[in-house]
């Protein structure tokens, strides 16, 4: 019987894609403003680009990445749309990277690696 390792088992490798994938989502400055915002209330776009500093268009290509993977949902009321948070877990996930960021936060920006890793 041979045992795999963690990237070269199938089930394996296709979950750590789909956690990678989760962080890509995570990893623009704006869609984390726009989920801690929503950490709050359900907000409007109008809301969000008004906390965001974002212009409309943007605000909404990033509501649309966030809603494409699964973390904000819209809800319609009357003819406005509010986004909300999908999953709580999301929320606790939010605030342990924040935790995370505070302790290491400072190491992770001088990392030499990251302009390499991401080409």
């Amino acid at each position: 019987m041979s045992e795999c390792t963690v990237l070269s088992c199938p089930a394996q490798f296709s979950r750590l894609s789909a956690e990678a994938k989760l962080f890509q989502s995570l990893s623009d400055a704006t869609r984390l403003a726009i989920l801690k915002a929503l950490v709050v209330r359900p907000l409007r776009v109008v809301d969000l680009c008004a906390l965001t500093g974002r212009a409309q268009p943007n605000v909404s290509a990033h509501l649309a990445c966030l809603r494409d993977s699964g973390l904000v949902i819209g809800k319609p009321k009357g003819r406005e749309t509010y986004y909300a948070i999908a999953e709580p877990e999301m929320i606790a996930a939010l605030k342990a990277t924040e935790r995370v960021v505070s302790k290491v936060g400072h190491r992770i920006c001088g990392c030499p690696l990251l302009p390499l890793l991401e080409q």
